[in-house]
C-alpha cells in the first residue's frame, strides 16, 4: 500500500506542477467573488446567538450534527468566533474543494481542456447558493472543511477500486462518516459527485461496468449514513438530548396528498428554474437541456451505451440537487442546496463538454457554449460578490438601528441593566444597496416573528455583542405586554418604546 500512496502523492503532485493555471484561476476566481465577505465585517442569524451564548452544542447533536458540535469545541478557542479569521479559513477551504474536484476530474484521465476544468469549478465556486451557506459564520468553516472531506472520501473509495487495498474503503467509510456528522445534507452531495467520478471513469462501451462501479460508493454511503443515524442515537441518549422534528417538520412527503405534492413541486420549479432570479437556477435547467440534446445528436448505435450512462447520471444527479425541493413541496433554505447544486454545475458542465467533443461540428459548437458558460460564470460571480457588499450594507444598518434604540433609550432615562426588554413585530431594512435572497439581506430583527417572545432573543442577543446590554422577557411576560401593543406606534414613533414598571416594549412595525 506504500507504493500506492506514494505513487498518487507523485501524481496530485505531478497535477500542481502541470495545472498551475488551473489552481491559480481557481483562487483567483475564489478572491474575486468573496473578497466582500473576507474584507467587509458582518454576519447573519444564528451567529448572534453564537457570540452571545456560545455554540449551540445540543441543538447540533439533535439535528444529527454531533460532527459539528465537537468540532466547534475545537474551532472556538479563545475568542467564541472570529469572524473574519473564520471567513478567510472559510474561503481558502471551499477554494482547496474546488482544487480537488479539478484533480478529480484531472486524474479520470479524460482529455477536458484547463478551459472546462476551471468553467466548471468556477461554477461550483460562484454560484450565490454557496454565500447562502458560508453566510452562517457560526459554522461555515466546519462545512466547507467538510465539503474538503467527502471529496477525498470519493478519492479513497476510487484508490480502492484500483488498488484493492481495503485500507482505502476504511478511510472512505470514516471520511464521509465525519464529513455527514458536520452537516447531514452533504448525503445528496455525496451522490452527484459519486456520479461525476462515475460518469468519469466509466467504460462507454458497458454500462454494466457503470452500475457495477458504483456499488462502492454505495456502501460508504448505506454504511456512513447508518453510522451516523446510531451514533445520533446514542449521543443524545448520553446527553439527555431530546428528539428534534426541526427537519422532519419541514417535510410534507406522507403528510399531503400525491396531488398536491405535484403541484407544491411544479410551482416551486417553475418560479426557481424557469426563471431567472439571483439564485440563477436556471443555468442548470439550461445545461440540462444542453445535455439531453447533446444525447439525441450523437444518437446511434454504437453511441447507446454513452448516452444511457449520460442520461442516468443527469437525471440521478438532478434529483439529488433538488432534494430539498422534493421532500418539503417548496424550494426550501436556499443554503441546503449547497454543495449539491453547485456540484450539478459542474457535472453537467463536465457532461456537456464531454458530449460536444464527440459531434462532427464540435468546433463549432465549443466555442458559443464556452462564451455562454464563462459569460454566466462571472455573472455568478458578480451576484454573489454584491450579496456580499449588501450583507455589509445590512449589517451597517442594523448597527445604526442599534444607535438610534440607545438614543431613544438615553433620551427616555432608561438604565437598560434594570428593565426587561421586548420587541414586538419586526424591522427589515430596505435601500437599493440591500438584496433580498432567501437568508441574505434579512434582518436579525425580522427573524422568528412568530416565536413565543417574537424577535427579543435576536434582537437582545445582537445588542448585547454590541455594547448595548439587554435581558429579554420570557413567553409569559411577552404575552401579558402585548395588551399596550394598539396604542403604540411603529419605531421611531414618539410612542413606539413604552415603559411599563421594570419592562422597556418596543414596537418595530405595525
Amino acid at each position: 500500500m506504500k507504493k500506492e500512496v506514494v505513487f498518487e502523492f507523485h501524481r496530485f503532485k505531478n497535477f500542481i506542477q502541470t495545472k498551475k493555471i488551473i489552481i491559480w484561476l481557481l483562487a483567483l476566481i475564489t478572491l474575486i467573488t468573496y473578497s466582500s465577505k473576507i474584507f467587509l465585517y458582518n454576519y447573519s442569524i444564528d451567529t448572534e446567538l453564537f457570540m452571545s451564548k456560545g455554540i449551540p452544542f445540543k441543538w447540533w447533536i439533535s439535528l444529527g450534527r454531533y460532527g459539528l458540535a465537537f468540532l466547534s469545541k475545537l474551532t472556538t478557542v479563545g475568542i467564541d468566533l472570529n469572524v473574519t479569521l473564520t471567513n478567510v479559513i472559510t474561503y481558502l477551504l471551499l477554494f482547496a474543494s474546488s482544487v480537488i474536484l479539478a484533480y478529480i476530474i484531472w486524474r479520470s484521465g479524460n482529455k477536458i481542456s484547463s478551459f472546462w476544468v476551471v468553467i466548471a469549478a468556477g461554477l461550483y465556486i460562484t454560484s450565490p447558493t454557496m454565500l447562502e451557506q458560508t453566510n452562517f459564520v457560526l459554522q461555515s468553516m466546519e462545512v466547507t472543511f467538510a465539503f474538503n472531506l467527502l471529496y477525498i472520501a470519493i478519492l479513497f473509495i476510487q484508490y480502492f477500486i484500483e488498488t484493492k487495498h481495503k485500507l482505502f474503503f476504511v478511510l472512505a467509510i470514516i471520511s464521509t462518516i465525519i464529513a455527514f456528522s458536520i452537516y447531514t445534507s452533504l448525503q445528496a452531495a455525496f451522490v452527484v459527485v459519486t456520479l461525476l467520478a462515475l460518469y468519469l471513469h466509466s467504460d462507454s462501451n458497458s454500462y454494466f461496468s457503470y452500475i457495477k462501479n458504483a456499488v462502492p460508493y454505495v456502501i460508504v454511503l448505506v454504511a456512513s449514513t447508518l453510522f451516523n443515524i446510531v451514533a445520533t442515537k446514542a449521543i443524545s441518549k448520553a446527553l439527555n438530548i431530546p428528539k428534534n422534528n426541526y427537519l422532519s417538520n419541514m417535510y410534507i412527503i406522507g403528510k399531503v396528498s400525491i396531488k398536491t405534492w405535484i403541484a407544491d413541486v411544479v410551482l416551486a420549479f417553475k418560479q426557481y428554474f424557469l426563471q431567472v432570479n439571483y439564485f440563477f437556477f436556471a443555468l442548470s435547467t439550461l445545461l440540462f437541456i444542453l445535455s439531453i440534446i447533446c444525447c439525441l445528436l450523437i444518437f446511434s448505435k454504437r453511441n447507446i451505451n454513452k448516452i444511457a450512462i449520460a442520461l442516468t447520471t443527469i437525471i440521478l444527479a438532478g434529483l439529488a440537487a433538488v432534494l430539498p425541493m422534493l421532500t418539503t413541496g417548496s424550494i426550501g433554505p436556499i443554503r441546503s442546496y449547497a454543495p449539491t447544486y453547485p456540484l450539478l454545475l459542474l457535472l453537467l458542465t463536465i457532461i456537456v463538454v464531454d458530449l460536444i467533443s464527440k459531434l462532427s461540428f464540435s468546433k463549432f459548437i465549443i466555442p458559443i457554449v464556452g462564451i455562454v458558460l464563462l459569460s454566466c460564470l462571472l455573472v455568478q460571480a458578480k451576484i454573489t460578490n454584491d450579496f456580499g457588499v449588501s450583507e455589509y450594507n445590512q449589517f451597517q444598518a442594523e448597527l445604526e438601528f442599534k444607535q438610534d434604540l440607545q438614543n431613544r433609550f438615553a433620551d427616555l432615562g432608561i438604565n437598560t441593566k434594570t428593565y426587561k426588554f421586548a420587541f414586538y413585530g419586526a424591522k427589515g431594512f430596505s435601500s437599493k444597496n440591500i438584496i433580498k435572497g432567501d437568508v441574505l439581506g434579512k434582518s436579525l430583527f425580522e427573524w422568528d416573528t412568530i416565536g413565543e417572545v417574537g424577535v427579543s432573543n435576536r434582537a437582545t442577543d445582537f445588542l448585547n455583542n454590541q455594547g448595548l446590554e439587554l435581558t429579554p422577557v420570557n413567553a409569559k411576560e411577552y404575552k401579558n405586554l402585548q395588551m399596550y401593543i394598539p396604542k403604540m406606534r411603529a419605531f421611531p414613533s414618539h410612542s413606539s418604546v413604552k415603559i411599563v414598571k421594570n419592562y422597556v416594549i418596543i414596537r418595530l412595525s405595525e
